[in-house]
């Protein structure tokens, strides 16, 4: 039986400066849109579970953002 060689795959890229601007800007702040709306939902839970497992005064340090 004969060995399979593997082509080596080729990546696809993107160019931001050529092609339609809009599609352009659609296609790169999906995953920042995204990555947002988990971060929040993340807070959401966070809050409501220290806010009714622990207590309203714990509930202060999970407001404070991660930055700080």
């Amino acid at each position: 039986m004969a060995a399979t060689v593997l082509e080596p795959q080729k990546k696809k890229t993107r160019l931001m400066t050529e092609g339609s601007i809009w599609k352009s800007i659609l296609l790169f702040s999906v995953p920042l849109i995204l990555g947002n709306l988990l971060q929040q939902l993340y807070n959401t839970a966070d809050s409501i579970i220290v806010g009714n497992f622990v207590g309203s005064n714990a509930l202060e340090p999970t407001a404070r953002p991660s930055f700080c």
